[in-house]
């Protein structure tokens, strides 16, 4: 690894947050299709088609050499996989229970906690006294502009539609509960490719190019997701009777429903190729740098489609978020940048 590799890490990782901030703004444009409509194409995409298509295509090898020859540890990949696919779901559920603004701020900060947290609890990483204390206090930061995102998100909510936000109330603890296991479950997908390590190496000692190595992990890993997201999904419409939405629909709607899946696979794909730039410690403070470049990128977009246009009070509180969120990822990128 070069001395160049930590920043070009970092860059790409960031590149991917933006990817992956962006990934549901083609939903926005798609009129005729139901929630899980959208969700099928998307899942379909970016968990199946995607990473199985460029495993076939680029790394051949996966499928010859190293998926036969590994098939605990592809099983056990798979399976954290499927504990981020019920990660996925059960934020769904929240989201009916507490609302948009409650439950991304509970999950995000779940995920990001649990995310770079997760591969030092299992042993995939290490870091020295000071490189904790630095991943603390970034974490903190990142967490307080997630709280601080959600609470400006009620605030624009309360005041766009005073009936609909949701209140904490008894019944919604619940709610609280299902997002915050939500968000424990969706980290699995990062300690899963910290723990798959090993299936990077093996497919590079089979041949396979360094860029394409990460779909060792990945493919195992998503599809895992996939099938629990899709069953779900088309139930959904199964009991709705809403097949033929698909046909009666033009080309539009398929093509921004892809077009997510292959901003979400295209950004998960460059933060395992980033994480691995990064070094040993890539999963930790990649996850956390992902993660707030996504919440910036996601905020950015929300600006420029006017949901915040009239919510003033609620902007500046955004604006304290993002200050939050820049502090924190001005630290973990330092440390990243550097190795």
């Amino acid at each position: 690894m070069t001395a160049a590799s930590p920043l070009l890490g970092v860059l790409v990782i960031s590149t991917g947050g933006i990817a992956n901030g962006s990934f549901a703004v083609p939903s926005k444009r798609i009129a005729h299709w139901s929630w899980e409509h959208i969700w099928l194409i998307y899942c379909l995409v970016a968990l199946a088609v995607l990473p199985m298509g460029l495993a076939a295509v680029f790394a051949p090898a996966l499928y010859a050499d190293v998926f036969p020859h590994n098939p605990v540890l592809v099983g056990q990949v798979f399976g954290f996989g499927s504990l981020w696919g019920v990660g996925a779901l059960l934020f769904g559920i929240s989201l009916a229970r507490l609302g948009i603004a409650i439950s991304n701020a509970l999950v995000s900060g779940t995920v990001v906690l649990f995310g770079s947290l997760g591969p030092l609890m299992i042993g995939a990483a290490k870091l020295s006294a000071s490189d904790l204390l630095r991943l603390s206090v970034g974490l903190l930061l990142l967490v307080c502009g997630i709280v601080i995102t959600g609470r400006a998100s009620v605030e624009r909510d309360r005041l766009a539609s005073p009936r609909q936000v949701v209140m904490l109330g008894a019944g919604s603890w619940t709610g609280v509960l299902l997002a915050v296991f939500g968000g424990a479950l969706s980290s699995m997908l990062n300690i899963g490719f910290a723990y798959g390590a090993p299936l990077v190496e093996q497919a590079k000692r089979a041949g396979v190019t360094p860029l394409a190595s990460g779909l060792a992990i990945w493919t195992p890993a998503l599809f895992g997701g996939c099938i629990l997201n899709s069953v779900f999904t088309s139930r959904r419409i199964h009991r709705a009777g809403s097949w033929g939405k698909f046909m009666d629909s033009g080309a539009g709607a398929w093509l921004r429903s892809s077009s997510m899946g292959l901003l979400w696979f295209g950004a998960i794909l460059l933060y395992g190729i980033g994480a691995s730039a990064l070094g040993s410690a890539g999963t930790v403070y990649g996850w956390a740098i992902i993660t707030g470049v996504s919440i910036l990128t996601s905020s950015a977009w929300g600006l420029a489609t006017g949901e915040w246009a009239s919510a003033h009070r609620a902007r500046k509180m955004m604006y304290l978020s993002v200050g939050f969120i820049l502090s924190a990822f001005l630290v973990l990128a330092s440390r990243g940048a550097t190795g």
